[in-house]
């Protein structure tokens, strides 16, 4: 698994050893993307945002939640996060109608 970081790329042969390190790097707003090809892993990197750790949204990588950004990336995040929502209830609220508000009225 290969972590790139600010154009530096480093290959940790542990996937979980990978996530932990790209999260941790990710905590001091990096730019850090997670691929099993480091040319790849690079090119990821250049779409995060300064904090944020990517990899391909259809990576299964151990230890971490991923929810698709685009239709290529996925924005990964630790499985112990403070979040109380799984991604699929997320989804769900994201999907689920709202109430239309009034229209505005003048007087």
């Amino acid at each position: 698994m290969f972590v790139s970081c600010e154009g530096v790329v480093l290959e940790l042969p542990d996937p979980i050893e990978a996530v932990q390190l790209a999260l941790q790097l990710a905590a001091t707003r990096a730019r850090v993307a997670l691929d099993d090809e480091p040319a790849r892993a690079r090119d990821i990197a250049r779409c995060a945002l300064p904090g944020m750790v990517v990899c391909r949204r259809d990576a299964q990588l151990p230890g971490c939640v991923c929810y698709p950004l685009t239709t290529t990336t996925a924005f990964v995040t630790s499985c112990n996060g403070s979040s109380s929502r799984s991604p699929v209830a997320r989804t769900l609220r994201s999907i689920t109608p709202r109430a239309t508000p009034f229209a505005p009225t003048t007087s």
